[in-house]
């Protein structure tokens, strides 16, 4: 998985003040609150998309055991 753009906050609230939307996105105050919160869990939250797509992998794999032995058990059958 490829890592999540980063974008500066003084950038971003220059981009929303241009387009007249910062103060409909919160305000300056409310891009730093969620600037500091979300700055440590960036990492947590690449791990737990990897962990999802790891474990939506191994689901499709059994998924097609299933399906193999559904097959083969209907072939012994006939």
């Amino acid at each position: 998985m490829s890592k999540p753009p980063t974008h500066d906050q003084v950038a971003v609230a220059a981009e929303l003040a241009k387009q007249e939307q910062l103060q409909q996105a919160g305000g300056s105050d409310y891009l730093n609150a969620v600037a500091s919160g979300l700055a440590g869990r960036s990492a947590t939250w690449l791990r737990q998309a990897e962990r999802v797509q790891a474990l939506a992998v191994l689901r499709r794999v059994k998924e097609a055991a299933v399906h193999i032995e559904d097959l083969a058990t209907a072939n012994r059958s006939a």
